[in-house]
This record gives structure tokens, C-alpha cells and sequence, in this order.
């Protein structure tokens, strides 16, 4: 594949904060990139799921209709 078709994104763990310590052990020997971009995938979908929804406002509140 030619470098001029990739990009890369950096991620950077500073292992002595406890949430990004428990992230990198977490993610242990996993191929990281295939882990991240499923994330990435599962948070489309998501986006996707909530783009259907209709949002109507009644007496001082919001109510969420699904399709």
C-alpha cells in the first residue's frame, strides 16, 4: 500500500494516570489498530441508530420518540 494512502493517529498513555494504565493493560498483546477501528466502526453505528430518532419538545421536557 503507498504511504501517501495511509494516516496515522497517535494515541499516547501516560501510565502513571490510573485510567490510561488500566486502558494499556486492557489492550494487552491485541493488534491495536484492528481493536480501535472496530471502536470506531461500533461508534458509527451507533451514531447512525441515534440519527433516526425524533426529539419533541413537550411542557418543559424532551421526549425521544424511536422509528
Amino acid at each position: 500500500m503507498p504511504r501517501e494512502n495511509v494516516r496515522v493517529k497517535s494515541v499516547h498513555f501516560n501510565i502513571t494516570k490510573p485510567d490510561d494504565a488500566l486502558m494499556l493493560k486492557s489492550i494487552g498483546r491485541k493488534n491495536f489498530s484492528k481493536y480501535v477501528k472496530k471502536l470506531i466502526k461500533e461508534d458509527i453505528e451507533r451514531k447512525k441508530e441515534h440519527s433516526n430518532q425524533k426529539v419533541i419538545k413537550e411542557s418543559g421536557g424532551i421526549k425521544f420518540t424511536l422509528d
